[in-house]
């Protein structure tokens, strides 16, 4: 989800840090099957009109139905949240109460029940779907849900645990055009709304009385943070098929020609991560020109880029990448809860690298691997006690940090070293296979990992993702021909199996000469050539492993 608030190239604002940052504890006592969202959008207001049908079966015996639904607040100049006006269980009328950040739907169920709950409701959205001119100064919708800010709008119950499939039916001026995830069902142009009266109607606009329906349907159950929509006067281009999977981008007329140029690599991606990883989850993949707050951002089969991705010159391919690879990691394959976030973003920028070096070759990937640890070493220096899996998560939207996307990003990295490659894409396949359209931990990822090696990785696992401190190569020399290396900064526990190094012989300075080691705190002799160049020696050039600058002690 490049929940990097272009934080993907490098920048993180502290406005961003502080916004949406409450937490929801996650209501395990029911389980939504099924959304269904009816919402009207209008040129004339940024009010919006709901009613939200919500299928679910209680885990336990409750006495009401509490969902995540943000209510109004503010005041009669700037009005926001949604206040509701009428609620049914199946069809039978039940009281509410709305508190804060959430509704509580005065229905009781004993475990096991299931049934329809409606909420009919209207109000200003705070945050979760942007109603905003866009760059060109056009009126444009967009969902942005990541973390669970789609309650601001929504009655959810808004937690990646609680996965659903999803319908939209979204009403809007007929000017606009409406993507959502999922297919397509139907888009059909109305009468004019007769039940408005007059009064009503006066400061509506021309567009606001003849709209037009668009119906999205996602058979697939996904999390809340990845449903979304969006409205605009879109440009839409089909790309290359992949397969059966259809290939669409959605984009401002204004740049329609670079857009579409730009977005069409998406299919070129999608084919490779297809052969790389497994079938592509979904039915089709959009490319949306957007407001995210974002990067990009990477709803379940209908990804959100931010509005200046669109070059036309393949700026965007990294990009396009890491937030294609998310359908697998992060949408399909989810994490249990926020601090597992790693599994979505570390994952995601993992495999934009392996993407990158499969095309470009090794010193691509080189410098990926690079850029990624210099972002993790000036936070780290900023940060020094963050870890990629926190014990606590007060603020979601400090988690959209390097070390949920780069540290990650090395872990799977270092796993690939010490697996190999064919046994490292095998275990990711039985990870993304086993834990599709579900939910997996760390621990989880850790269990399923131990069945295929032949090592013990806990001690690797266990220092990149709990502890903050990135280890370093501490070496001297004998003589000539006789170094002696040791790692510092982490336990005895920890041992690196294929640690590279390169040097020079003095007779040939153009020449690598490369050897691997294994290394632990544990002093460990590296016999070079009488005439290496002690000084030409290098560390861990092949980017095998997250190592500190390595530190040469003179005797």
């Amino acid at each position: 989800m490049i929940k990097r608030f272009l934080f993907f190239h490098g920048l993180m604002s502290t406005a961003l840090l502080l916004l949406s940052a409450f937490v929801f504890a996650q209501n395990k006592s029911i389980d939504v099957t099924h959304y269904e969202f009816e919402i009207h959008v209008f040129d004339h207001t940024d009010e919006i009109k709901g009613t939200a049908q919500i299928h679910l079966t209680a885990v336990d015996s409750i006495s009401s139905i509490t969902l995540d639904l943000e209510g109004y607040h503010g005041d009669s100049i700037n009005p926001k949240g949604m206040t509701v006006s009428q609620a049914t269980w199946n069809t039978t009328p039940i009281t509410w109460e709305q508190s804060g950040r959430q509704i509580h739907a005065h229905q009781s169920l004993a475990s096991g029940q299931n049934g329809i709950l409606t909420l009919v409701y209207s109000g200003v959205p705070s945050d979760g779907l942007i109603i905003d001119k866009n760059k060109y100064g056009h009126r444009t919708f967009f969902s942005d849900h990541w973390p669970n800010r789609g309650s601001c709008y929504l009655p959810l119950n808004d937690h990646p645990m609680d996965k659903a499939t999803s319908s939209f039916k979204i009403h809007a001026p007929s000017t606009y055009k409406v993507v959502s995830n999922g297919q397509l069902i139907s888009a059909a142009t109305l009468p004019k709304d007769a039940s408005q009266t007059e009064s009503n109607q006066q400061n509506w606009s021309a567009n606001d009385q003849h709209p037009k329906l668009w119906e999205w349907h996602m058979p697939h159950q996904i999390p809340t943070k990845v449903m979304v929509f969006g409205v605009a006067d879109f440009d839409t281009a089909s790309y290359a098929a992949v397969g059966n999977v259809s290939l669409r981008g959605w984009v401002y007329p204004e740049d329609a020609e670079l857009g579409h140029r730009e977005y069409a690599a998406a299919s070129e991606i999608l084919d490779f991560f297809e052969k790389h990883i497994a079938p592509y989850p979904f039915d089709k993949l959009d490319q949306v020109q957007s407001k995210t707050i974002f990067g990009g951002m990477e709803n379940a089969g209908c990804i959100f880029y931010h509005e200046n991705s669109t070059g036309g010159d393949g700026s965007s391919e990294d990009l396009i990448a890491h937030e294609i690879a998310h359908q697998w990691f992060g949408n399909t394959a989810s994490e249990t809860d926020w601090k597992h976030l790693w599994l979505s973003e570390g994952f995601a920028t993992f495999f934009t690298g392996f993407y990158l070096e499969k095309k470009y070759g090794d010193e691509a990937f080189y410098t990926y691997m690079d850029a990624a640890q210099e972002r993790l070493t000036q936070f780290a220096n900023r940060y020094p006690e963050v870890v990629v899996v926190p014990d606590s998560t007060p603020n979601l939207m400090a988690l959209l940090n390097p070390y949920s996307y780069q540290k990650g990003g090395w872990v799977l990295q270092m796993l690939r070293t010490e697996l190999g490659e064919d046994l490292f894409l095998e275990f990711i396949r039985a990870y993304f296979h086993k834990f599709a359209f579900a939910n997996a931990s760390t621990t989880d990822l850790i269990t399923l990992l131990e069945s295929y090696s032949k090592k013990d990785l806990n001690p690797l696992m266990k220092h990149y993702l709990y502890h903050p401190a990135i280890p370093h190569i501490v070496w001297t020399h004998i003589d000539s021909g006789t170094v002696i290396a040791h790692l510092e900064g982490t336990d005895a526990s920890l041992q690196l199996s294929r640690v590279q190094y390169e040097y020079h012989t003095e007779q040939d300075s153009e020449d690598d000469q490369v050897g691997d080691i294994s290394i632990s705190t544990n002093p460990t002799v590296v016999l070079l050539p009488k005439n290496a160049d002690i000084g030409s020696l290098k560390w861990n050039t092949d980017r095998a492993y997250l190592l500190g600058p390595a530190e040469h002690y003179k005797p």
